[in-house]
C-alpha cells in the first residue's frame, strides 16, 4: 500500500466509525517513517568517510531540529499565547498578592 492508501485508511474509519481502523493507519505510517529514517540515516554513513561521519551526523540532527522548530512555531498563533499567558499571571498575581 502507499502512503496515499492509508491516508484513505484513516478517512474511512471516520466514516465508518471503528477505531481499530483508525489506529492501523497511524501505526503504518509511523513505521514506515522510522524504516525510511533508518535507511537514510544508514546509507549516508556508509558513503562518508570515517572522520566526517560525526560532522554528517551533527548536520543531520540540525536540519532535523530547525525542520521540526519551524514547524511548530509556524502553529503558534501569538496573540493568542499572549491573551493566555495574561490571563494566566493575573491570576497569580490575584493569589501571590501580599497587602
Amino acid at each position: 500500500m502507499r502512503e496515499p492508501d492509508f491516508l484513505a485508511l484513516i478517512a474511512l474509519s471516520g466514516v465508518l466509525d471503528t477505531s481499530g481502523v483508525f489506529y492501523s493507519g497511524p501505526v503504518v505510517l509511523g513505521a514506515g517513517s522510522g524504516v525510511a529514517t533508518v535507511s537514510n540515516l544508514s546509507l549516508m554513513l556508509d558513503m562518508t568517510i570515517p572522520s566526517s561521519m560525526g560532522l554528517y551526523m551533527g548536520a543531520w540532527g540540525m536540519a532535523l531540529l530547525m525542520l521540526v522548530s519551524l514547524m511548530m512555531l509556524s502553529r503558534i498563533d501569538v496573540r493568542q499565547f499572549h491573551k493566555q499567558a495574561e490571563d494566566h499571571f493575573s491570576v497569580v498575581e490575584t493569589f501571590t498578592r501580599v497587602d
